[in-house]
C-alpha cells in the first residue's frame, strides 16, 4: 500500500469534489489531487488497482449489489414504479440486489422517512412487482397511497408471477382505501418494523412463507392482518382498532 494512508479529511475533500463535478468528474485527477498527491504513491495505486483487473471489480461489485439513498423528502409519483424494472435480479441465481434506504437531506441515514405519494388513481398501487424478481430491500419509506381513488396499495405484488424475498424494514404504509396497503402474493417476502395503517386491509398476504414481525397495524377500515397462505408467521406484532378482525389467519398460516 501507500506510505502514508488518505486522512478522513482527504477522503471527505476527494467525496465532496466527486460530488459536486458529477458524472463530468475526471476520477484520475481527484485521485491524484487528493489522495496520491505523488507519482510515487499513484503508481503504488494503480499497480494495485490492476492486481485487481481494474475498473472491472467495481462494475462487477455493481452488478451484485446497487444501494440507493432516497433522500426527496416527498415524492409525486403520476405513474405505478415498477420494480422489476428497477429492483433485483430476476431469478435466484442472479446476483443483483437493491437496498433503498430513506435518508435526511444530507444523505444521512438517521430514520428520516421520505414520502412517496400520488395524485392519480393507481390500480397497481405505488410500487409493483409484476414479473419475475429477486431479492430487494426497503427502509425508512413512508409509503402513502393518498386515500380513496388514488393508489389501491402502498405495495402491491402480482399473483403467478415469481416475486420472492422482498423485504421492508422500518417503514410507513398508510392511504390505501380502496384496496389494502400491502398486498403479497410472492413467496418469501418480509415486512419487518413498519406502521400499517388508515386502508382498508392494513396487510394481505396470499403469498407463502411470508414474515410479518413486529409491526404496528391500526385504524383500517376492515381487517388488521389477513393471511392466505400457508408457512406464513406473524410474530410480536400490535395490530388494534382495526374495524374487521384483528388477525385471520387461513391456508395453514401460523398466527399469534
Amino acid at each position: 500500500g501507500m506510505p502514508k494512508p488518505a486522512t478522513i479529511q482527504e477522503l471527505r475533500q476527494f467525496l465532496d469534489a466527486s460530488k459536486f463535478l458529477g458524472k463530468g468528474a475526471d476520477w484520475n485527477t481527484l485521485v491524484y489531487q487528493f489522495i496520491t498527491k505523488t507519482p510515487e504513491n499513484h503508481s503504488i495505486l494503480a499497480r494495485i488497482s490492476e492486481k485487481m483487473n481494474g475498473p472491472n471489480d467495481v462494475n462487477d461489485a455493481l452488478t451484485y449489489n446497487r444501494y440507493v439513498l432516497y433522500n426527496i423528502s416527498s415524492f409525486t409519483t403520476a405513474a405505478t414504479i415498477d420494480c422489476d424494472t428497477n429492483g433485483g435480479g430476476a431469478s435466484e441465481s442472479s446476483s443483483t440486489r437493491l437496498v433503498v434506504k430513506g435518508a435526511n437531506s444530507s444523505c444521512v441515514v438517521d430514520g428520516t422517512r421520505p414520502i412517496i405519494t400520488t395524485n392519480s388513481s393507481l390500480s397497481n398501487g405505488l410500487l409493483h412487482f409484476t414479473a419475475a424478481s429477486w431479492y430487494t430491500q426497503w427502509w425508512y419509506i413512508d409509503f402513502y397511497a393518498n386515500g380513496a381513488g388514488r393508489a389501491d396499495y402502498c405495495v402491491h405484488s402480482t399473483n403467478g408471477v415469481d416475486t420472492r424475498c422482498h423485504f421492508f424494514f422500518d417503514c410507513i404504509m398508510h392511504g390505501a382505501l380502496d384496496q389494502a396497503n400491502i398486498f403479497i402474493e410472492g413467496a418469501r417476502w418480509a415486512v419487518v418494523g413498519c406502521e400499517i395503517y388508515g386502508g382498508k386491509k392494513g396487510v394481505w398476504n396470499d403469498g407463502t412463507y411470508f414474515l410479518f414481525a413486529y409491526n404496528k397495524v391500526h385504524d383500517n377500515t376492515s381487517r388488521g392482518v389477513e393471511m392466505d397462505s400457508t408457512g406464513s408467521g406473524s410474530v410480536g406484532n400490535l395490530v388494534y382498532d382495526n374495524t374487521g378482525d384483528g388477525i385471520e389467519g387461513n391456508g395453514g398460516a401460523d398466527y399469534g
